[in-house]
């Protein structure tokens, strides 16, 4: 027998209800193959003895539709529809027992999928950007192992995406050949913007 869809708003309501009990963090892997998936929260850091929600990941992937499209204040939105392959962000509001939870939504594709980070508008958002931070690197880094098996312009694109983001770093990855590295940060300065090279030990024979 099938199971039943899970409605979109229902599910986003329990993602609410966490951050109206005391959540200011939300992470979410939606990747393709996998059957189930989950919402891990935190209050400075993810999974710091907050129950997580789990669901189907076709389930997850329609409820951050919805989430993107239904839920975002008018003009807060990079984008005028959620698209899981392209870098985006907004701000959305959800009216949850008389009160409304209002989160910064950012959506990072990561390859094979999509990582959605969650952050509470009324709590200080250094938390929230130390996380989209490290979730930008986990991107860089496993597109980086990959990176035999892709060619240069897929790197530069990782480039592209970072500044379109507003943030101006640049991390070389063991493995990167010195053709890599040149094209990299040749696209890094092609944006006119100052940049951070971040080195990695074993990148290329760049010292």
């Amino acid at each position: 027998m099938k199971q039943p869809a899970v409605d979109d708003s229902s599910a986003f309501a329990a993602v609410a209800r966490a951050f109206l009990e005391g959540a200011n963090l939300a992470r979410c892997d939606v990747r393709d193959g996998i059957v189930t998936t989950k919402v891990v929260f935190g209050r400075e850091r993810l999974d710091d003895g907050r129950p997580s929600i789990s669901l189907a990941a076709a389930d997850a992937k329609s409820m951050w539709y919805y989430a993107y499209n239904m839920l975002s204040i008018d003009g807060m939105s990079s984008h005028a529809i959620f698209d899981p392959s392209v870098r985006q962000s907004s701000v959305i509001r959800r009216a949850m027992d008389g009160s409304d939870v209002v989160l910064t939504f950012e959506s990072i594709p990561c390859g094979d999928g999509v990582i959605v980070v969650l952050g509470n508008r009324t709590t200080p958002q250094l938390f929230l950007e130390e996380l989209v931070r490290e979730v930008e690197a986990e991107v860089v880094a496993s597109r980086a192992d990959r990176a035999d098996e892709w060619p240069e312009i897929d790197l530069i694109q990782v480039v592209g995406e970072q500044f379109a983001a507003g943030r101006g770093v640049v991390r070389l990855q063991p493995g990167m050949t010195d053709a890599m590295i040149a094209a990299v940060i040749k696209a890094a300065a092609s944006h006119g913007k100052p940049f951070q090279v971040i080195p990695a030990k074993s990148a290329g024979a760049t010292k």
